[in-house]
């Protein structure tokens, strides 16, 4: 999951919310928009992010000249122009999100199954978040696999 804002809800609730990054639906951006668009970034798959969110899609990506604020040091950025995206392998989108309750994500992060695995809060460079090659379950097994070999 990559965390992409914090805030307060409709609920007055302080909430962080993040997407999931390797839950890939059938469906390109193109073919969800009212005027059936391709080429570009439009033949990219629009991916679950999670199941929380309005009926709408969103995209995450990596190119700065736009003039949008940076999500934290993630060198990803939310929205925009999506004609001013030339490179497709530099943006995502998402369809829906995940939504957690500040104490929720602490309590997730605090446990570890009997396997050994457990959440983990790190930073990866944007080409592992827009990452369009990951079929479900891909992200989190190359990123386990890469912290498990770290000394």
């Amino acid at each position: 999951v990559f965390i992409y804002a914090m805030g307060t809800n409709d609920d007055d609730e302080y909430v962080i919310r993040g997407v999931i990054l390797d839950h890939p639906t059938p469906f390109t951006m193109g073919e969800m928009m009212e005027s059936k668009t391709s080429g570009g970034v439009f033949d990219n798959l629009i991916y679950r992010g999670g199941d929380t969110g309005p009926e709408s899609a969103f995209c995450l990506h990596s190119v700065d000249s736009m003039g949008l604020e940076e999500i934290g040091t993630s060198g990803i950025h939310q929205g925009g122009d999506l004609t001013q995206i030339p490179d497709p392998t530099k943006v995502k989108f998402f369809f829906n999100y995940m939504e957690f309750l500040e104490q929720e994500l602490e309590d997730m992060l605090d446990v570890t199954h009997s396997d050994g695995d457990s959440w983990a809060a790190v930073e990866v460079p944007p080409e592992f978040i827009l990452d369009s090659g990951y079929d479900r379950g891909d992200a989190w097994s190359r990123l386990r696999n890469a912290i498990r070999e770290q000394p």
